[in-house]
């Protein structure tokens, strides 16, 4: 396994807890902004040195977005293009968790939980508009997907998906629907599907947006892209020049691998797809998943990528509130 070049230092006073859940980063100038998977908020960290993001600052998306439910968001994707910050939910279900050591009858009772009314935040895909101020970056005009009880547009152009239609009713550690990367390019929209991998084939959908008020709308129907990533669902995206680099990791609850994958020219509907894997991530027993990626400036013509992780190992501890990212030198 390769070793990171570097780390980077996350420091959460006011959300603690944070960090031991990221899912979601993007860096913007002097500005870094985390999601997670728990709760209803962005947060955006000022770097105080090269090597170190702090003085936090939670952006209540519940409010922004006037969110119909209280619960999480499950923020999985984060996206910048042409002055907009994007973000995704996972549109995905959840089943109840039966802990080890759980009674026979207890597990199977947790087990036979699925809610949908408590996962209608999930189903959110948004956009800000991103100016400067005098503490870092801030959001403004929000637009988003409209809810329609349960789901969203999204949702329900998915629904008769000859390919993901079926899997839609399925919770995410299962196989299920489960939305973890976005990248953004202008009025295009892509989202990288830690499940369902259908046959070893991992699946980008390709979204053209536009909006109207305070509402995007789907021009088209989702377009499929089915990627070869060795049975290995998608865990984020992250656009570089041309290509699309692809975080994959397993896409049911287990250990590694993680690997970083180029998709050159993207996207080509017409051609097959070229991949190259260009990085692997190294992983934990039950800590350190690879959950985010974000594309660092260049050093000596060099390209770098910062490499977030989710249930973080204790030697990835900072004191009570910090936690350490990975940075490796990403090869061509």
């Amino acid at each position: 396994m390769p070793c990171p070049i570097t780390t980077y230092t996350f420091v959460l006073d006011k959300t603690p807890k944070l960090i031991e859940d990221l899912s979601a980063v993007l860096i913007t100038g002097d500005n870094l902004w985390l999601g997670s998977d728990e709760g209803t908020a962005i947060t955006r960290l000022t770097r105080t040195a090269p090597d170190r993001f702090e003085k936090e600052k939670p952006v209540d998306l519940k409010t922004e977005l006037a969110l119909p439910g209280s619960d999480e968001i499950d923020i999985e994707g984060l996206a910048q293009s042409a002055g907009f910050l994007w973000l995704t939910g996972s549109h995905s279900l959840k089943r109840s968790k039966a802990k080890v050591g759980t009674l026979p009858d207890k597990v199977a009772g947790k087990l036979a939980e699925v809610k949908p009314e408590e996962t209608v935040n999930r189903f959110t895909l948004a956009r800000f508009a991103v100016s400067a101020d005098t503490e870092g970056m801030e959001l403004s005009a929000p637009v988003k997907l409209p809810h329609s009880g349960q789901s969203n547009a999204l949702g329900a152009a998915l629904a008769g998906d000859p390919h993901l239609g079926r899997f839609k009713d399925i919770p995410s550690k299962d196989n299920g629907l489960d939305i973890e990367g976005m990248a953004v390019i202008g009025n295009k929209v892509f989202l990288g599907l830690r499940g369902p991998v259908l046959r070893g084939w991992s699946v980008v959908l390709e979204l053209t947006v536009s909006v109207a008020g305070t509402d995007l709308k789907l021009d088209t129907a989702p377009a499929k892209h089915f990627l070869p990533l060795g049975g290995l669902g998608i865990r984020d995206l992250e656009v570089d020049g041309a290509d699309l680099l692809i975080l994959a990791g397993p896409t049911m609850d287990l250990d590694g691998p993680v690997k970083v994958f180029r998709w050159a020219g993207f996207p080509a509907p017409a051609a097959p797809p070229v991949l190259t894997e260009v990085l692997n991530v190294p992983f934990g027993t039950g800590t350190d998943h690879a959950e985010a990626i974000t594309l660092l400036p260049q050093v000596d013509g060099r390209k770098r990528l910062l490499v977030v992780y989710d249930s973080p190992s204790p030697s990835r501890l900072v004191g009570a509130n910090g936690v350490r990212a990975d940075v490796f030198e990403l090869s061509a």
